[in-house]
């Protein structure tokens, strides 16, 4: 795969920007310095501007949408009936708040945390998490991606950042890189209490 422009989108500062595709099938813009700027501008199935992103006081595009925002009480929601439907039928009983508990205990904070990470690397923005966090993995390591992943996937396995750390120098993967994406991530200043249930 070669790179390719994929379209051109029009941003709140009156700014048309173009679109690229990267040899990795990433999207990108380029800001006023030419820097490349990585997210989700335009739909790929349609390739032509959607509606305006927000730009943020550097002037970088932020927040891009293309049907990929979501809201997290929502599917928070979502997901509890799902369990509370699925362990009641298990129990042949309602199991009412019990049910809205357990999941709260049990799941909440690995919810989050895969959610938060859809965020920082740009897949879905969610609306109650930092407008300007979103892309921001991509944005700030762009020529890491490999490494970037393998965090992720650490973290979405429920990983703290001193078995990540530990488990990269076993396997030798790059500490130093690993160090600087989990300060990036500063992933303990990033929760949200849930909105129901304790």
């Amino acid at each position: 795969m070669t790179e390719a422009i994929l379209g051109v989108r029009h941003f709140t500062d009156g700014s048309v920007r173009t679109v690229y595709l990267d040899v990795e099938g990433r999207q990108y813009v380029c800001d006023e310095n030419e820097r490349r700027v990585y997210g989700v501008w335009l739909d790929p199935e349609k390739a032509e501007p959607d509606q305006c992103v927000v730009i943020s006081s550097g002037d970088t595009p932020t927040s891009p949408t293309t049907g990929k925002v979501g809201n997290l009480h929502e599917e928070c929601r979502r997901e509890v009936q799902s369990f509370h439907w699925i362990e009641s039928e298990k129990a042949g009983m309602d199991l009412g708040q019990d049910a809205i508990r357990r999941w709260v205990r049990e799941h909440w904070s690995g919810f989050l945390r895969a959610k938060i990470m859809e965020h920082l690397l740009g897949q879905r923005f969610w609306i109650e998490l930092d407008r300007g966090d979103f892309g921001m993995l991509n944005a700030a390591f762009p020529e890491d991606r490999a490494v970037v992943e393998w965090v992720v996937e650490q973290l979405n396995a429920n990983q703290d950042n001193l078995g990540i750390i530990t488990a990269a120098m076993d396997v030798g993967r790059p500490v130093e890189k690993i160090v600087q994406i989990l300060e990036a991530l500063d992933i303990n200043s990033r929760r949200l209490l849930a909105g129901f249930g304790s």
